[in-house]
């Protein structure tokens, strides 16, 4: 082979290995939320600049409002922005940083929010050192981009919030199934009580077959809190000491800023962001097995025992307490009311 041509193939392999790389950095960036791996994925983040960028939507949205208001209503608004506007840019300097990315990926990544976003997601160069990569439907549409730094390395430097995070006045979109529930249902029940009566003998459950639209609470941690909607219900199997439920539900999530959040024990009175599509969760109700298991995502056995769990594990823990007991104790006072001590070995 001439000399020349082999100059030609080299610098053509050369360019494609260029193209590829912002692909390689989103792949990259999947596979460490997939694995919870928040340091791997801060790698790929420009914090700074990602911080301004939402920081200046939401300035964008403050001015919007003050200038649709009119007369006295536009003084207001103004001063209504303005204090919001610095609560806003308050958390995003708290949320936006490699801890609150570790947060971000424990509750997102376990209900298979982000990975699949990603998985989803639409890609296309918007120039030699810029790369977009849009997930969500026309209506729902966000933009995460890209840029080059240096000559093969990608970092995301900022984010492009669906235009529904601004409107406060849309109904969110929801699925078929979803819709069909809501209507069936009188409306949001908050949960102060168990829906069913508890039973304190561990051999039994009393799962919750009966949603009635009942909202718990999740994990808190980092200044948010996590909750589920419970839409409907299904039992898969059921033999002596174990059974198998498909819930549908829909995830959401609440912001308690401050240098010490007080976090609350119901929803009642809480501004909680509810997502615009239900989720399918199957929980194995066992005193030798646990598990909860998302939609796409692998088995996650859990080992309730008196000697606790892993933080991320919180809320899957008090998922399945709610689900197979009909009960919202902390999970610590469920693992001890229940009588459960399970070790799973490796």
């Amino acid at each position: 082979m001439k000399k020349g041509t082999l100059i030609g193939a080299a610098i053509g392999l050369v360019l494609v290995y260029l193209a590829a790389t912002p692909y390689i950095a989103v792949y990259q960036m999947k596979s460490a939320i997939e694995s919870r791996d928040g340091q791997a994925l801060a790698e790929f983040i420009d914090f700074p600049s990602v911080r301004q960028s939402a920081k200046d939507q939401f300035n964008a949205m403050a001015v919007k409002e003050i200038a649709s208001a009119d007369g006295e209503a536009s003084g207001l608004a103004a001063v209504g922005a303005a204090l919001v506007g610095a609560m806003v840019e308050k958390f995003i300097d708290a949320a936006v940083t490699p801890a609150g990315l570790t947060k971000l990926i424990e509750s997102g990544e376990r209900k298979g929010v982000l990975g699949s976003r990603l998985t989803d997601a639409s890609t296309s160069y918007a120039g030699w050192d810029k790369f977009i990569v849009t997930t969500g439907s026309a209506n729902e549409q966000g933009k995460f981009v890209l840029r080059r730094q240096g000559l093969i390395s990608w970092k995301l430097t900022e984010v492009i919030l669906p235009d529904s995070i601004f409107d406060q006045t849309k109904e969110p979109e929801v699925d078929d199934a979803t819709a069909a529930a809501i209507e069936a249902a009188d409306g949001v029940a908050p949960l102060s009580e168990p829906t069913a009566p508890v039973s304190v003998t561990a051999a039994n459950f009393t799962p919750l077959l009966t949603t009635n639209y009942v909202v718990s609470q999740g994990r808190c941690n980092m200044g948010s809190c996590d909750w589920t909607k419970w839409v409907s219900a299904k039992s898969l199997s059921s033999e002596p000491g174990e059974t198998l439920i498909s819930f549908n539900v829909l995830n959401g999530s609440s912001e308690h800023p401050g240098d010490v959040a007080e976090y609350p024990s119901t929803s009642d009175g809480v501004n909680i962001l509810w997502g615009n599509q239900a989720q399918i969760v199957v929980v194995r109700c066992s005193h030798s097995r646990p598990s909860v298991k998302w939609e796409g995502q692998e088995e996650v056995n859990l080992p309730l025992s008196p000697s606790g769990i892993s933080g991320y594990q919180e809320g899957d823990a008090a998922m399945y307490f709610m689900a197979c007991h009909s009960d919202q104790e902390p999970y610590p006072v469920a693992i001890e009311r229940y009588g459960y001590n399970v070790q799973f070995s490796g």
